[in-house]
């Protein structure tokens, strides 16, 4: 888990300072761009490249993939 826990700034954080965005972050009144990923914590997200189960870009949904289960034939 040691270099896991290296990665998520990496590719978080880290870029977010070196473009200079000061309003980085989930909080009320941020923009709202965001990526959750379909895993049970982050370091599985990263180890497995977790799918995207949801994507908002300025507040609004623009990719919603959903699990499915059919049962029977």
């Amino acid at each position: 888990r040691g270099e896991v826990d290296r990665v998520l700034p990496m590719v978080t954080t880290t870029p977010a300072q070196v473009l200079g965005l000061r309003d980085y972050g989930v909080y009320e009144g941020a923009a709202a761009n965001l990526v959750i990923l379909d895993a049970r914590d982050w370091h599985t997200a990263i180890q497995f490249q977790a799918e995207k189960a949801l994507v908002m870009l300025r507040g609004e949904v623009v990719v919603r993939n959903e699990r499915r289960t059919e049962w029977g034939a």
